[in-house]
This record gives C-alpha cells, sequence and structure tokens, in this order.
C-alpha cells in the first residue's frame, strides 16, 4: 500500500521480490489521495503538532493499510492476516485493533514481535533466503510517506544520545544547505493549501513540491518523546518538512484574519 514512500523503481523491485518470495499474487495499491483527503487535511486544518513539534506522520498510514488489506483479505477469503511490527511502539496496536475490527474472523500474525526476532537476525534471515538488505537498514528503521519519515534506531532509546545527520535520509545537514533563504507564497482555502506562488495546484503536488524545498535548505527535522499507547515512553526522529512548512504558514494565516477568541475557540477544536 503506497502511501507516498516509494518511487517507481523502487515498487518495480518490491512486485520483483515477491515474486522472489514465492507469492502466489502481488498487489499494488495507491492510497495517496486517500491519505491526503481522510488524514492529512484534518492534521492541516487543525495545525495538529504532538508533543508541539511532531505531526503524526506515521500513525494515519497504519490504518489506511490496515482497511486496504482488509479489502483484498475479504475478496481473498483470507483466513490469516501477517504484519511486521515489532513489540517496542504504537503500529502493533493500531494495526492489531484495526486488523481485528475489520476481519473479526481472521487470525492476525505479528512474526517478528511474537517470536522476538532482532533487527540482526532478520538480517541474517533475508540473507540467507537471498534477500539483499541495504547498510542503512541494519541500524535504523526508517518509513517514508507521505506526511513524513519516521527513524527508529539506537539514539532513540535514550534521551541521553541524538541520532546522526547520516540517520536523516532526505533532509541537508545545515552545513549543506544554501546561504540564500528561498521565499514562497502559499495560498490556503478552508484550511487546505490550493496554490504555490499563485499557481493552482492539488494539495499533493503542493507537498510534494515544498518538502523539496524544505529539505534542500535542512528545514523540519526533529525528535518526538511521547507516551506510546502501550503506556511507556518512546523516542523517535523524524523528517516532516511539507508538513511543518504548512502547519506553520497556516498558524501564521489564521493569527492574521482571527480574532483572539476565534483563535482560542479554534485551538481547542483543533
Amino acid at each position: 500500500v503506497n502511501t507516498g514512500g516509494f518511487t517507481e523503481e523502487q515498487l518495480g523491485e518490491i512486485a520483483t521480490q515477491s515474486k522472489t518470495l514465492g507469492a502466489s499474487k502481488h498487489y499494488q495499491i495507491d492510497a495517496q489521495e486517500e491519505l491526503y483527503e481522510k488524514f492529512a487535511s484534518y492534521i492541516l486544518k487543525a495545525n495538529y503538532l504532538k508533543g508541539g513539534c511532531y505531526p503524526a506522520c506515521v500513525g494515519p498510514e497504519r490504518y489506511l493499510i490496515s482497511s486496504e488489506i482488509a479489502k483484498i483479505a475479504k475478496s481473498e477469503n483470507s483466513k490469516y492476516v501477517a504484519h511486521g511490527s515489532t513489540g517496542a511502539g504504537n503500529d502493533q496496536v493500531r494495526l492489531d485493533l484495526s486488523l481485528h475490527a475489520l476481519l473479526p474472523k481472521c487470525t492476525i500474525l505479528a512474526p517478528i514481535r511474537d517470536n522476538g526476532i532482532s533487527r540482526n537476525q532478520e538480517v541474517v534471515f533475508l540473507k540467507k533466503h537471498g534477500v539483499k538488505v541495504d547498510k542503512s537498514i541494519k541500524d535504523y528503521s526508517i518509513n517514508i510517506g507521505l506526511l513524513g519519515t519516521t527513524i527508529g534506531g539506537k539514539e532513540t532509546h535514550s534521551t541521553e544520545t541524538v541520532l546522526p545527520e547520516k540517520a536523516f535520509p532526505n533532509v541537508n545537514p545545515l552545513k549543506s544547505t544554501p546561504y540564500e533563504p528561498s521565499n514562497v507564497t502559499i495560498s490556503f482555502e478552508k484550511g487546505l493549501p490550493t496554490k504555490l506562488n499563485g499557481k493552482k495546484l492539488s494539495g499533493i503536488k503542493i507537498m510534494h513540491l515544498i518538502k523539496l524545498l524544505a529539505q534542500e535548505h535542512g528545514f523540519g527535522k526533529d525528535s518526538h518523546i511521547g507516551t506510546t499507547i502501550l503506556g511507556i515512553k518512546g523516542k523517535i526522529g523524524f523528517e516532516a518538512p511539507a508538513m511543518k512548512v504548512l502547519i506553520k504558514a497556516h498558524s501564521e494565516l489564521e493569527k492574521t484574519i482571527l480574532t483572539s477568541k476565534q483563535l482560542f475557540w479554534k485551538n481547542i477544536m483543533g
């Protein structure tokens, strides 16, 4: 289920790998429009930043992935559905609960979590079965999507360590950014971006163009610490240049045009 994190080349590689691994069928679903309409649009309208910094990059994707998987599972009369979550974070809960709700007669499998398989064990297993593993995957768990990228690794297991520049896949390190700033004009209608520099574009296209520009300038990367669904504390690194620019621009626009009481209630409602 493509939620905005794959190039055409990567999608082709995944389809090829599916055959290599012996899958009898491979489905490829583009869910970017639905992700924008059903989730990203509300995050933007609400100026939502979890913990004051994180625009919920990954969570919405999981529910959309679950719903698309459920449609296929029903059409195939599947008795089992598997996902690759570990036992550390929120994704296992998001996927388990949504799949149980949508597929009450299916058994949900989570082999990585339930067998306590480590990242190194995964790499050894995959190599044994002829699957090439990118070196960065050994050190970091990276999830790239329309709303942003999340990064997990050894530095996210402690509050004392900081993710190195090499862990962020897209946003430039500060020393590599242009000296001169870039200026853009974003137009909003009913809380959503509709134009970039006066040109009418889709919300997804605007997000893509702003992402490319902002990451070139080293903007939009941070770390977030919060309480997970499990009740334990969790830390992730993330890149969300487009969402951070759009939320900041939209909140500034609201400060310009709304009264103080409108702003007060807007923030609560958001």
